[in-house]
């Protein structure tokens, strides 16, 4: 079957849970470590600067969570039907972050995006 890579990791068959599945099989048979998983090509991939979800619900509710990694982002989002209910996190040790900055870049990026589409619109 010809299932789009979106789809799959949408729907958690993506290569990512494979991996990971094998990986979490080799620990619990205590086995050592596949060198895919020492790979620096492996390490990059899994170093998720933007981790995302959207908590879709009727209500007007707030959820967060952290980054996963410590140089990165946590961002959460509910659309509701007139704008869309975000946080944004991040360590407060690590200099490169800032959740204030990210959120007003992400703002500044929606509603350049709503004006675009706004302008389409007239036409």
């Amino acid at each position: 079957m010809n299932v789009p890579r979106p789809l799959q990791a949408v729907t958690g068959n993506g290569m990512d849970n494979h991996l990971l599945g094998l990986r979490e099989m080799a620990r619990q048979m205590e086995m050592q470590t596949p060198d895919i998983f020492s790979d620096e090509t492996y390490k990059i991939s899994n170093h998720f600067i933007l981790s995302t979800s959207q908590v879709p619900t009727e209500m007007e509710m707030f959820c967060c969570y952290g980054p996963v990694v410590p140089d990165g982002y946590g961002v959460c989002y509910n659309p509701q039907s007139d704008h869309i209910v975000f946080s944004v996190s991040s360590f407060r040790e690590n200099k490169e972050t800032c959740s204030d900055r990210l959120a007003e870049e992400l703002q500044v990026a929606l509603l350049d995006m709503k004006d675009l589409c706004m302008k389409h619109m007239k036409h």
